[in-house]
């Protein structure tokens, strides 16, 4: 697990939901793909917010009762390009739910262009939620209700 920040991260998200924040810009679509491919891969709940979104209303939630927080992890995404405002958004997030005791990560972007600092995150995230269907025993390939749900649209003539 040290030094494989895709495995790490999908041990420590095991059995929990996977909250994603990230900011509107650049990496907001990088959010909504690490969802996608946490849902597919591993079979699994996750969700994608934006850092203005979770400093605001969303954080609000973390102020309820402890003894009815649901099994989350959260992971935030960062980049080097991210706004003086964003960084403090996120730093502030990463102290308040570490405060609360969350399971949360700090993921970096690598890479000198944004290309490659988003694609780095992108392939983190695949690998991640790939490491976590297996260690879930899930085979990552099927799709099993989206065939079906195919094949409904196709009987109702709306394929």
């Amino acid at each position: 697990v040290e030094g494989n920040p895709a495995l790490s991260l999908a041990e420590e998200a095991r059995g929990r939901v996977l909250v994603i924040v990230a900011a509107r810009d650049p990496l907001e679509g990088v959010a909504f793909r690490w969802k996608t491919q946490w849902n597919e891969n591993a079979k699994a709940y996750a969700y994608p917010v934006t850092a203005p979104e979770m400093s605001h209303n969303e954080v609000i939630a973390w102020d309820g009762p402890v003894g009815e927080r649901p099994p989350v992890a959260f992971a935030l995404l960062r980049d080097a390009g991210e706004t003086p405002r964003v960084a403090l958004r996120l730093d502030w997030m990463r102290e308040r739910l570490g405060e609360a005791g969350v399971p949360m990560r700090e993921i970096r972007s690598e890479g000198l262009s944004p290309v490659a600092r988003i694609l780095s995150l992108v392939m983190l995230g695949d690998l991640a939620s790939t490491y976590l269907a297996i260690s879930r025993g899930v085979d990552p390939t099927p799709i099993a209700s989206i065939d079906r749900l195919k094949r409904s649209m196709r009987q109702g003539g709306v394929a």
